[in-house]
C-alpha cells in the first residue's frame, strides 16, 4: 500500500495547494481513505500528510484518544509567522524566478538530470523576503544534485535557506527556534 498512499498523499496535498491557504478537506479525505483501507487491510495508519502513526491497539488507544490531531507543517508555520506579527508568509518561489532575480542559472541543466524542486514558502518582512523554506517530502528528491546546488547558490549569496522534512516531527519549538536563528 506505500507506493498507492504515496500517490493519494501527493494528489491531495497538490489539489488542497490548488484551491488555496486554508483549504485542508482533499488532504482530510484522503486521510480517512487510508485510515479505512489500513483497517480493511490490518496496516498501520498513514496521513495524507506523510505522518505515521501506530497501529491501535487496546494499550494505544486509550493514550491517543485524550490527544488533539497533529498539527500539519503548514499551520505550525503558519502560526509562527502570525504571532512573530512583523513577518508575512509568502507562497511558492518557482526556481525560474530566482534565476530571474538574480539574472543568471543556478543549476546545471543538463540531459538526463533531475530539475530542482521550487521553494515551497516565502517569508517576508515588509517588502524585503527574509527567508526561503523547502518542505521535502523524501530524502531521496532532497538529494538530487540540482537541488544541491541551489542550496550552494544560496549560501553564495546571502540567502538564507532552511529545509525541513515533512515526515520528521517537525515540533513546534524545533520549528520556532530554527525559524527565528535564521530571520534573527
Amino acid at each position: 500500500m506505500g507506493f498507492l498512499d504515496g500517490l493519494l498523499k501527493k494528489g491531495a496535498k497538490m489539489i488542497d495547494d490548488a484551491i488555496g491557504e486554508g483549504s485542508h478537506a482533499v488532504t482530510d479525505l484522503a486521510n480517512q481513505a487510508i485510515s479505512q483501507m489500513d483497517g480493511v487491510l490490518g496496516n498501520s495508519q498513514h496521513t495524507a500528510a506523510g505522518e505515521s502513526a501506530a497501529p491501535q491497539t487496546a494499550g494505544n488507544r486509550s493514550a491517543s484518544a485524550g490527544r488533539q490531531a497533529k498539527k500539519s507543517f503548514d499551520q505550525k508555520l503558519r502560526e509562527f509567522v502570525a504571532r512573530s506579527g512583523e513577518y508575512e508568509l509568502g507562497g511558492r518561489l518557482t526556481v525560474q524566478e530566482l534565476e530571474q532575480e538574480f539574472g543568471k542559472e543556478i543549476y546545471t541543466r543538463a540531459t538526463g538530470r533531475c530539475a530542482p524542486e521550487n521553494i515551497t514558502y516565502t517569508i517576508y518582512q515588509g517588502q524585503e523576503r527574509r527567508l526561503l523554506i523547502r518542505l521535502w517530502e523524501n530524502s531521496n528528491v532532497y538529494q538530487h544534485a540540482a537541488n544541491r546546488e541551489i542550496r550552494r547558490f544560496c549560501e553564495e549569496n546571502g540567502v538564507k535557506l532552511l529545509d525541513f522534512f515533512d515526515y520528521m516531527p517537525n515540533e513546534e519549538e524545533y520549528m520556532s527556534e530554527r525559524l527565528t536563528q535564521a530571520l534573527g
